[in-house]
């Protein structure tokens, strides 16, 4: 596998992460209680936190 596929694969890993989330929260036959939502927002959440820090520091500087 090269290079750029391999990129291209990994910068797929959010997308599914986030779809993945998603459909376990909100269509999941198994979704018995909230701890089951905490340890699937959790993890959500400091990813978002992540990505608004990142970006902060990509931005130009006014």
């Amino acid at each position: 596998m090269g290079y750029q596929t391999w990129r291209k694969i990994h910068a797929l890993n959010l997308v599914l992460y986030v779809f993945v989330t998603l459909h376990g929260l909100l269509m999941g036959t198994d979704f018995q209680g909230t701890w089951l939502a905490v340890i699937n927002i959790v993890p959500f959440i400091i990813l978002g936190i992540m990505l608004l820090k990142d970006k902060q520091k990509l931005s130009p500087m006014h």
